[in-house]
């Protein structure tokens, strides 16, 4: 498992009648690792982070 970050938190509440109400939540979550990736190449500085973590 790889460490993730919240995108989005959701609540949806429905009458579902008799008086009785349902609550869906929902969550989307994003990769934390390919993001760092990502931002990396964009700054290119992959190569740097990679001789300084000694990978």
């Amino acid at each position: 498992m790889s460490a993730a970050a919240v995108a989005s938190v959701e609540v949806v509440t429905r009458n579902i009648g008799d008086g009785e109400v349902e609550h869906v939540h929902k969550s989307k979550v994003w990769d934390i690792n390919s993001a760092l990736e990502t931002l990396a190449k964009h700054l290119d500085c992959s190569s740097s982070v990679s001789s300084t973590l000694g990978t």
